[in-house]
């Protein structure tokens, strides 16, 4: 759908209120159509994705209870697929990258107790899929920001140990597939490295998505609190 397309797109260059429009719109158009047909699991899919790009909007300006409010929504309704079909790669996958989401919102909006308790849930599926697919591209990049959130969770909650764990484990998951240049994994391995210290390695990570035009706005702010 063009909404979200052209909504990615802007959100890749840092224009959020236009990205928000565009996947506000398009949140619209498919709430519409799956109320015309509730079984349609293809729209209901659909709908979650985009319910997930709104939230995302929401939390990179600002706004945690927004954004909860869009996440959960997106959360339930994949859980709702996965009860359909607990089978299904694609769906749990995508739950579990909801659980994720939620839980940054929630650790944004000062609630750190829920939101380890999300990731923990996002970390068994994560966990299991790399067991049984470890070169699983996509299964890699998201938990690789996983693994990201799973350690700022931890540092907000005290255990330092446990967070330095966390982002030491995206690093290796991340690092192999940073050659391919996927601008998640590059944002999430830079986020890493930043978290554990290492300037010198995240510097040039940094500086190659800025002149690819990578402008998301959360991670441009995590990098600049970082002083890059």
């Amino acid at each position: 759908m063009s909404n979200n397309l052209v909504g990615g797109v802007h959100q890749y260059r840092g224009d959020l209120e236009r990205a928000g429009r565009r996947f506000d719109a398009a949140v619209e158009t498919l709430q519409r159509l799956v109320d015309i047909d509730p079984a349609n699991t293809g729209w209901r899919y659909n709908l979650a994705v985009n319910l997930r790009r709104v939230g995302m909007v929401r939390l990179a300006r600002g706004d945690a209870r927004g954004a909860l409010a869009a996440l959960e929504r997106d959360t339930l309704l994949m859980s709702d697929l996965v009860a359909l079909d607990a089978n299904s790669h694609k769906w749990r996958l995508a739950l579990a990258r909801s659980q994720c989401d939620t839980a940054r919102a929630r650790l944004a909006a000062g609630d750190a107790a829920r939101a380890q308790h999300g990731i923990t849930l996002a970390m068994v599926t994560i966990d299991e899929f790399l067991a049984q697919g470890p070169d699983d591209r996509k299964t890699i990049r998201f938990g690789g920001e996983c693994l990201v959130v799973s350690g700022e969770v931890w540092d907000r909650l005290g255990a330092g140990t446990d967070a330095r764990r966390a982002w030491e484990r995206a690093v290796t998951l991340l690092d192999p597939a940073s050659s391919g240049g996927d601008r998640t994994v590059l944002d999430a391995l830079a986020r890493a490295l930043l978290h554990l210290g290492r300037d010198d390695r995240a510097r040039p990570i940094v500086d190659s998505l800025r002149e690819a035009g990578y402008r998301d706005p959360s991670f441009e702010a995590f990098c600049r609190s970082r002083g890059l």
